[in-house]
């Protein structure tokens, strides 16, 4: 009987499985039953175990190996297959510096009035169902004449900003409401000149309780548009101002 025991060695870097032989000369099968040698150890000494040749290639340093690799394949050679090159981002930006004016009206007349006034002014339209229910042009003109109201506009939506930001607080805020008031028809007079003009349509119209008072900001159309530069536009443009203007002093003016 062989005097030294049979021992399991791991090796960390590449976890293959071999049996060892302590005895000298002793010729070892590893576990799929292949053959090799050993080299000589003393019964005294702690067995020293023989690299493999998978150990000693990795133990090669990464950026050595890659120039050994790429030698070979020079002299062999060998080509090697270049990158795709990314491809062209056809995405394009620009920036327009462009500067636009904010009217702000002040009026003693309260934000409950204010309001009370905008809502009998403007005729209401719900969102985009109108142009559901209109599928001639003839039609949506007849059904945008029957829903403006006295000032010649629509109410198409509102946002009480008021009301989520008063959650953030204790103690009662001022109100605001943002109007979002228009005229498809109106509109089309400006949009038939550029599509970019229908960025700025409808007419946003801020109301914020001041005090007893009001506040009411929007942005003066003929302003928002100018950048187009188009002659008719501004001439479109310019007749929306007016009409804006004459609704905001008749929902503000003091009674």
């Amino acid at each position: 009987m062989i005097e030294d025991q049979w021992r399991l060695s791991i090796p960390a870097r590449h976890h293959r499985v071999r049996f060892y032989s302590r005895e000298k000369g002793t010729k070892s099968q590893n576990k799929r039953g292949s053959t090799f040698w050993q080299r000589e150890t003393s019964r005294s000494s702690p067995p020293r175990y023989t690299p493999s040749i998978g150990l000693w290639f990795m133990s090669i340093p990464r950026k050595l190996l890659t120039l050994c690799l790429l030698a070979c394949a020079a002299v062999t050679g060998a080509t090697t297959i270049p990158a795709a090159p990314r491809s062209h981002n056809p995405v394009q930006r620009s920036v327009t510096p462009h500067m636009m004016e904010i009217v702000q009206v002040t009026t003693p007349v309260s934000y409950d009035d204010v309001s009370a006034r905008l809502y009998s002014m403007v005729g209401f339209l719900d969102g985009d169902t109108y142009l559901i229910e209109s599928p001639t042009l003839a039609v949506l003109k007849e059904r945008v004449a029957s829903s403006v109201g006295s000032s010649g506009l629509i109410h198409f939506a509102e946002h009480d900003h008021g009301a989520w930001f008063q959650l953030f607080f204790q103690n009662p805020t001022s109100r605001f409401k943002l109007f979002v008031i228009g005229n498809p028809v109106v509109a089309e007079t400006m949009v038939k000149y550029d599509f970019r003009a229908s960025y700025f349509v409808p007419v946003r119209i801020l109301l914020l309780e001041n005090g007893n008072g009001t506040k009411i900001f929007y942005q003066q159309p003929s302003s928002v548009m100018n950048l187009i530069g188009s002659e008719d536009l501004k001439n479109a443009t310019e007749a929306l101002d007016r009409k804006v203007e004459s609704f905001i002093d008749s929902i503000t003016t003091i009674l």
